[in-house]
């Protein structure tokens, strides 16, 4: 029973010298209602990063990904929004624990940029408020990996679960033709439960 429990975990293994292909995609949506006042907010994002990693050691993957990111948020009082666009690039490194039955559990951390901007403007076009971002962060989240077969896996995480990051941001204001800059710079730590896309799913094909 050893042997075949054995035989088994090593089978399992995403085995050195294999290419994955493939990326995560990511969605949410909330609903914002504050006390003694009639707005309610409603956010709604999506994500999508591809990705591409090498395994350089049984169940040890190292890779880089792209990342696209879109966001909306509008108040049920006001005809005005709010939207976010964020594109940019890390690098990951990526453990897997073999669960048995085609099921991993896998560790990611990732070291990347991105930059962002954000764009409020009113209907009547008198204010709005354009902030741009230089984004660069470290980042670690779970995940569980199913084998749908030897070269095809879906996945499910929570999406940058621990996050540390630098940003540079810089936001213009322009108010009845009236325009002022502000520059700020911050040193942030976030989790998971402040993140507009908690949840990624994703695929790999395993060449």
């Amino acid at each position: 029973m050893a042997v075949c429990g054995m035989a088994i975990i090593t089978n399992a293994q995403i085995g050195k010298g294999s290419l994955l292909l493939g990326g995560n995609i990511g969605f949410g949506k909330s609903k914002q209602t504050n006390s003694g006042s009639d707005a309610a907010y409603r956010q709604s994002s999506f994500s999508i990063s591809p990705a591409l990693g090498f395994v350089t050691a049984d169940n040890k993957e190292w890779g880089i990904a792209l990342h696209t990111s879109f966001q909306k948020t509008k108040a049920s009082n006001q005809p005005s929004q709010n939207q976010y666009n964020g594109y940019g690039g890390s690098v990951f490194h990526r453990r897997y624990l073999t669960l048995g039955k085609g099921f991993y559990l896998f560790g990611q951390a990732a070291a990347g940029y991105r930059y962002t901007k954000q764009k409020y403007n009113s209907m009547d076009n008198v204010h709005s408020v354009t902030t741009r971002t230089d984004l660069v962060s470290v980042t670690a989240f779970p995940g569980v990996t199913y084998a749908v077969s030897k070269n095809f896996h879906l996945e499910a995480g929570l999406n940058d679960l621990l996050a540390l990051s630098y940003s540079a941001q810089n936001e213009t204001t322009v108010n009845g033709g009236a325009a002022s800059a502000k520059k700020t710079k911050s040193l942030n730590f976030d989790t998971n439960f402040s993140n507009s896309n908690p949840i990624t799913l994703g695929f790999r094909f395993v060449l």
